[in-house]
């Protein structure tokens, strides 16, 4: 008796051991969701300075921006756009510290033939203009 009655607690506590891990993990994901996350990504890494818009990772994916967008957001949080402009600073950051291009060059770079277009971006998105970020670099 004693050893159902041991057997009994441990199966219960091994029970709720489970439920508690169980709730500290993330929800699980459709498979689907995940392979058009990662490959997303994977052409966002590979294309970030000829690619600018949802739309033409949508087109490589096979699928519409809307729906991209859907999946990327429900999967990362983020918007496809979101994610692309946020790949574009990490790399323009690490060019600025990285290199002594100009300005211009670092644009030409990430693919903006307006350089003046890629100072606004970076300014909107970092709340620094590209020199402030260098300055604060050397600083």
């Amino acid at each position: 008796m004693g050893q159902i009655v041991l057997y009994d607690l441990l199966s219960y506590l091994i029970g709720e051991l489970a439920e508690l891990y169980q709730e500290k993990l993330p929800p699980l994901k459709s498979n689907r969701l995940t392979e058009i996350t990662s490959q997303f990504k994977a052409l966002l890494s590979a294309n970030y300075q000829t690619m600018k818009r949802p739309a033409q990772y949508a087109a490589k994916l096979n699928i519409s921006p809307g729906y991209l967008n859907e999946v990327v957001k429900e999967s990362t949080g983020l918007s496809v756009t979101a994610w692309i402009q946020q790949e574009i600073m990490v790399q323009a950051k690490r060019l600025l510290y990285h290199t002594t291009l100009p300005i211009k060059e670092v644009a030409i770079e990430l693919g903006y033939e307006d350089w003046a277009y890629f100072t606004r971006l970076f300014t909107k998105l970092c709340q620094q203009t590209p020199s402030q970020f260098r300055e604060n670099i050397v600083e």
